[in-house]
């Protein structure tokens, strides 16, 4: 069952809930008790929680939260069979809700009073077939009520929210470069942040301060990616691992490109093949000179398709070759080859993922047809 019921009144405060799950099945209205609230489920908005971590927590309604009132924590990679996969029916105060899922809609919030908070990078869709569209909120309706908050699409109500990339170095924490940082209201702001620090005069969205006398000691960083191997002209994903608290980083790929004030996430790509560094260096007080962690890059050209006889079938025309992962295919035709050559587009493929590419021309034809594909 979910990890904490939490009754009108009633503060759970520093906690960590995770792997809560709800009954699939049993309510008879949307909401329910039975169903909703992986993590924790507040019979009204006067039921709290503070200093929370939630994470990998499952419901039908709100992996998260349900219902009550979220101050100054940390939603993450929780999901939701229907809506919303971090909090559904929540009022949630300085909160970063990053990478929930909901089945149906708003893998962020649902439905949800949000303010002084970051809802970004989560999706809805079907996860069994990677079938996710980002959806921060409830955009189809009159809904969210957002104030002095990061998300995406930018509401079209509510005062002082950002549409913005809030620069995340480790965790929930920021870079002291952030546009998040400051950007918060005060009249929102209770307590403490989830790191024990106070909140600023005008507090930062998000459930971490950023305090610059405190960003201190040691530092060690590890670059990772699935892209180690990419080909020209095609963005790889690359991302920094810290230990430590950072204040700010800078991102180099080798290149001569160097990307400043950024987090420690970030995409590049390459318009020439090579062997390429891609560094990230994190700095602090005690650190100026700053750790870096580095990661070996090779940019490639695409390999030359190579065309398989082609066999008449019930279908027309068809062939195969193998094909490269992410590469962009041109499958052309023409009837002679005679110059000037009238090649016309059969087919195109973007960003391919299959190791065999079967094509199929359905024409019928006595006439002699001929074949390419271009890979870029």
């Amino acid at each position: 069952m979910r990890c904490a019921y939490v009754a009108d009144g009633a503060v759970l405060n520093g906690f960590t809930l995770y792997d809560g799950a709800t009954l699939a099945t049993g309510d008879t209205g949307a909401g329910g008790p039975g169903e909703s609230g992986g993590a924790i489920y507040c019979t009204s908005v006067n039921g709290h929680a503070v200093d929370c971590i939630l994470s990998n927590n499952a419901a039908v309604w709100g992996g998260g939260l349900a219902n009550g009132t979220l101050n100054n924590s940390f939603v993450v990679l929780n999901q939701a069979a229907t809506y919303g996969g971090g909090a559904y029916y929540g009022t949630l105060n300085n909160c970063t809700v990053v990478n929930n899922t909901a089945g149906v809609l708003a893998g962020g919030t649902w439905d949800s009073t949000v303010r002084n908070s970051i809802v970004l990078y989560n999706y809805y869709g079907q996860l069994e077939d990677l079938g996710l569209a980002g959806e921060n909120y409830d955009s189809d309706s009159s809904f969210p009520n957002y104030a002095y908050t990061c998300t995406s699409p930018l509401p079209t109500s509510g005062t002082g929210n950002l549409d913005v990339v809030p620069q995340f170095l480790e965790l929930y924490h920021q870079a002291i470069t952030s546009p998040c940082v400051g950007a918060g209201s005060a009249a929102y702001a209770t307590g403490y942040d989830l790191d024990g620090q106070p909140w600023n005069t005008r507090p930062s969205m998000g459930c971490s301060e950023v305090v610059p006398a405190n960003l201190t000691g040691p530092l060690s960083v590890i670059v990772k990616s699935v892209w180690t191997n990419v080909l020209v002209n095609r963005e790889g994903a690359y991302s920094a691992f810290i230990t430590g608290r950072a204040a700010w980083g800078q991102w180099s790929f080798g290149d001569g490109v160097t990307v400043s004030n950024t987090g420690a996430g970030a995409g590049h790509a390459w318009t020439n093949t090579g062997n390429y560094i891609v560094t990230f260096t994190a700095y602090n007080n005690d650190h100026p000179q700053g750790v870096t962690g580095s990661l070996p890059v090779v940019v490639e050209q695409p390999d030359l398709p190579q065309l398989q006889s082609a066999e008449l079938t019930t279908n027309g025309i068809q062939f195969e070759f193998a094909g490269q992962f992410s590469v962009n295919y041109t499958v052309q035709y023409a009837t002679n080859l005679v110059p000037p050559v009238a090649w016309q587009t059969l087919q195109t493929i973007d960003y391919n993922y299959e190791n065999t590419l079967k094509i199929t021309d359905p024409a019928v034809t006595n006439a002699t047809r001929f074949y390419r594909v271009l890979a870029q």
